[in-house]
Parts: structure tokens; sequence; C-alpha cells
């Protein structure tokens, strides 16, 4: 049986909490997964992880994508972290012109 009541009576799914088709609760518990002070814009793919382990709707992966793609903190933070790591990885590849190797030799997993 795919559906059934919680000890609660609550409706759920493989034991996720189904979640109704009310696009104002489905926000809220977008907003509350991504955007409360301890989440720190966690990023699609933790969000999805994170609201998997309790609720259940269908297209919940979907909303997911779309509600971090309408972040305009976590599409800065994108390009942020994409320049924090190419000065990492230039400066690694300055210090090992210095020793005249290849780079890639010290670090195995570039």
């Amino acid at each position: 049986m795919d559906f059934g009541l919680n000890s609660d009576g609550v409706l759920c799914f493989h034991g996720w909490i189904c979640v109704l088709n009310d696009e104002n609760l489905r926000q809220s518990i977008l907003r509350e997964a991504h955007g409360s002070p301890y989440a720190m814009h966690p990023g699609g793919n933790k969000i999805y992880r994170d609201l998997r382990e309790l609720y259940w709707w269908p297209g919940l992966k979907r909303e997911v994508t779309d509600f971090v793609t309408r972040c305009l903190t976590c599409q800065q933070t994108d390009g942020q972290s994409k320049m924090v790591i190419q000065l990492l990885e230039d400066m690694l590849r300055s210090c090992v012109i210095d020793f005249r190797c290849s780079w890639k030799d010290y670090l195995p997993l570039a």
C-alpha cells in the first residue's frame, strides 16, 4: 500500500507526509527550507534531499529547481564560487610552475 495514515492521522506516501496541492503551502515549505537563517541558501540538490526526508508531492524536484532558479542570492553565490575556484586554480598553477613540474602531478583529481 503506497498511501496511508500515520499515527497522527496524516496522509503519507511511503512514509512521507503528503503535501496538498496548495501553492501557498508548498511555497511556504520551500521558503522555510531555503531561506531560514540556518539553511543559508543551500542549493537545489540539498533542499530536495532535505525535503524528501519528510514531504512528498508530485513534481517536488521540479518545484525545488524552479524555486532555486528564481533566487538571486543563489545565482550570485554560484558565480562567486566559480570565480573563487578559478582564482585558486590559477594560484596553484603558479606555485607548481615554481617547482618546474606539471600542476596535475600535485592535483590528481583535477
